[in-house]
């Protein structure tokens, strides 16, 4: 299960105050996000954003292994611009996609090896896409390049909505508008709370017909927990 992980890259009585407070809740500027994962993984999700700037991290909690992934860029309005993604694996970095707007290029690879591409229009990772669909409420054009920080992929990225469904959150029901994205033969779905910001409740990953999925599980946002 670990190297399946490593190839890619959930209402009470109790809780009806907070979930009536929750309804009001807007996106957060921060957010502290905990999920579990099939395969005894969990991961720590740290989003952050300002009017210039955004950040993502997440940490993988693989049995006798660890993974983070990081991006971060500028702010245009509710567009993430993206400036790095890197991959870093048993604290050493693996591999890196650096972006240049000027030129317009894109620098990647493994560690120790650099590769350039044309950049086309505005890239997206795993992460960076449920943070940018959560931004825009799920209004979100055709991305035509993705990586994983080893690779640039070329194919458009179709997003449509798909629905909506209920997934547990601390034992309860939480609603969650579904979106999912294609690209070639990869499958990616988010679960979206808006009842919570719009965070990304659910992500779910499928490659080469394995699915991968992160439930949250635990949440803090702008300072407030859930």
């Amino acid at each position: 299960m670990m190297q399946k992980w490593t190839m890619m890259l959930g209402v009470s009585a109790a809780l009806l105050s907070s979930i009536a407070m929750a309804n009001e809740t807007q996106f957060p500027n921060k957010a502290a996000l905990t999920y579990s994962g099939n395969g005894g993984v969990t991961a720590n999700m740290n989003f952050s954003r300002n009017a210039n700037a955004y950040s993502i991290q997440t940490i993988f909690k693989i049995p006798l292994y660890s993974m983070q992934f990081a991006s971060n860029g500028s702010m245009n309005g509710n567009q993430m611009v993206p400036q790095r993604y890197s991959d870093t694996r048993r604290g050493k970095l693996y591999a890196q996609a650096l972006f240049n707007h000027g030129s317009k290029t894109i620098t990647y690879g493994k560690a120790g090896q650099s590769q350039t591409a044309p950049m086309r229009g505005t890239p997206m990772d795993l992460f960076s896409l449920a943070w940018q669909l959560a931004l825009n409420d799920g209004k979100l054009t055709g991305v035509s390049q993705f990586t994983n920080g080893k690779k640039v992929y070329n194919e458009n990225t179709n997003i449509r909505p798909n629905g909506s469904q209920n997934v547990k959150f601390k034992g309860q029901s939480l609603p969650v508008n579904m979106y999912k994205a294609t690209r070639g033969g990869d499958v990616m779905e988010y679960g979206l709370a808006p009842s919570m910001g719009n965070i990304p409740a659910l992500i779910r990953y499928t490659d080469d017909g394995t699915t991968y999925q992160l439930n949250l599980t635990a949440a803090t946002l702008d300072g407030k927990k859930y």
